[in-house]
């Protein structure tokens, strides 16, 4: 063998070798999630691109849906991190002291009522028919609190409708083929929908302009994870928040992202699911949010007026920041 053969296969080993050793370096950690939708995608830009490896993370992703079974998963240690809706959480920590906290927020979901066409003004919907899952289902409850703050009776001024439909976009195409007169859903849930059918469909208040805050894209954890491994929770943080930034200067990782976790594919529908993460003014720093945790307490006082914590400071956790 040439000196230079010699010289090129040792490189190649001591190559492979740090690669190797950087592999198992590497901590391993696993994120559940509900969906690849909205304000979520940074985290999945992270995977893509690899910025979590550069922070020694091996990051696991794992789908969790509905959001509740995460609660038992994360108190578990099955997963560390949760993204996703975090009122499962939030109520778990208030009715039975779950042992878990929000540490991260990536932006609100734009939920929204949406209706046929002719319904134009909120005294339109008296008398008509509101789409929801099943009774007691969290879409159920927003739809409640949604014309409570509209100054309608869920229970005398609409006609509720279980459809059993779990899904929002399933939702809103029942809405378009005129089984019901309107539904709460976001943007995102709208552009799962053909052309046509989107065309029969309109927008008629969005929830945080009635003081409805949704946050979809929190992530949240178990307390004693983070007393245990603050410096691996530290260092997650450090990469969702390099995510951010690098989603906020390029949207055609945005768009792929998508691509590849929401089974988009149509260059329009990338488009507009594009358009919308932007709309939604994602913030620069993933802090925990403080007004949504709050609006998500005011539900649950609805049900329990004497809750305790009320504070939305106990549930967060900004000490890794």
């Amino acid at each position: 063998m040439k000196i230079s053969d010699r010289f090129f296969a040792a490189f190649a080993f001591i190559v492979l070798l740090a690669v190797s050793i950087t592999a198992d370096a590497a901590e391993t950690i696993r994120i559940g999630y509900t969906n690849a939708q909205g304000a979520k995608i940074p985290v999945f830009i992270a995977k893509e691109q690899r910025i979590f490896d550069k922070y020694g993370l091996d990051a696991r992703l794992t789908r969790v849906s509905p959001g509740r079974l995460a609660v038992p998963r994360l108190i578990s240690g099955e997963i560390q991190f949760f993204l996703g809706n975090s009122g499962p959480v939030i109520e778990a920590i208030a009715t039975e002291r779950a042992p878990l906290v929000i540490i991260a927020s990536l932006g609100k979901e734009r939920f929204a009522i949406f209706t046929n066409p002719d319904i134009r003004r909120i005294d339109a919907l008296k008398g008509k028919r509101f789409g929801v899952s099943t009774p007691g289902a969290s879409q159920d409850r927003l739809a409640a609190r949604a014309l409570k703050k509209l100054g309608l009776d869920a229970a005398k001024d609409v006609r509720i409708v279980a459809t059993g439909l779990s899904g929002s976009s399933e939702r809103l195409q029942a809405l378009a083929r005129g089984e019901v007169d309107a539904v709460t859903a976001t943007a995102d849930d709208l552009l799962e929908l053909p052309p046509r059918e989107r065309a029969k469909v309109r927008k008629l208040v969005e929830l945080a302009d009635i003081g409805i805050l949704v946050s979809g894209a929190d992530i949240s954890a178990g307390r004693s994870y983070l007393r245990a491994q603050s410096g691996t929770a530290r260092r997650f943080l450090q990469a969702v928040e390099e995510a951010l930034a690098v989603a906020r200067q390029r949207p055609d990782l945005v768009a792929a992202a998508y691509e590849k976790y929401a089974g988009r594919s149509d260059p329009k529908a990338l488009d507009m699911k594009v358009n919308e993460y932007y709309a939604g003014k994602p913030p620069d720093r993933p802090y925990p949010d403080k007004a949504a945790v709050a609006s998500a307490i005011e539900e649950l006082k609805e049900k329990n007026p004497d809750l305790k914590p009320d504070d939305p400071a106990a549930y967060v956790d900004e000490s890794l920041y």
